[in-house]
């Protein structure tokens, strides 16, 4: 027996056209996670989806709609210290703005159970520099990573190694030094 902990980060990288199931397939993935009180999930994205994350759990995952957190800027700081210390049959499931990520990522990092995170319009991490957001992200405990995007990674390999690095710390250095 061995638990998720021991396993090492890893994720994907789910790219494609809009509207052609990257959302559901994502939220597929955390109900496994959550629907047992398995772990936490969380969603981070631009501020302007939150809402359209809350119509697709609605749609999709009614009775898991109720136990999200939402956050509100204004509340970011009370709701994420209530998903925090709530147990995760009642409190699974985050949806967060990137900017309010990066300001609540060292509190979140203090979960023991966060077993995924979802980076929708994951080509925010695809910049090569190392922006505070990314730093954040990139230090998350999450045991596996998703990303989601529409935009491709076009001939640019710095591009294609953060994301990538971001979903599977370390393989992509792995990887090289076998070739």
């Amino acid at each position: 027996p061995f638990s998720s902990s021991d396993l090492p980060i890893t994720g994907c990288i789910l790219a494609d056209e809009m509207g052609l199931g990257k959302s559901l397939s994502a939220l597929c993935v955390l109900w496994s996670f959550v629907r047992h009180g398995r772990g936490k999930g969380v969603i981070v994205c631009p501020s302007s989806l939150v809402g359209n994350w809350s119509q697709e759990i609605s749609k999709w995952l009614k009775g898991l709609h109720s136990k999200t957190t939402f956050v509100k800027s204004a509340q970011k700081d009370r709701q994420v210290y209530d998903f925090i210390k709530g147990d995760s049959s009642t409190h699974p499931l985050l949806v967060i703005s990137y900017e309010n990520f990066r300001s609540v990522a060292e509190h979140l990092n203090k979960l023991r159970n966060w077993e995924a995170i979802v980076c929708d319009e994951g080509h925010r991490l695809k910049n090569a520099d190392l922006t505070q957001t990314s730093l954040a992200l990139g230090n998350c405990v999450a045991q596996r990573r998703l990303v989601l995007t529409g935009t491709p990674i076009q001939n640019n390999l710095d591009e294609l190694y953060s994301v990538v690095n971001f979903v599977c710390p370390g393989y992509v250095f792995c990887y090289a030094i076998v070739l």
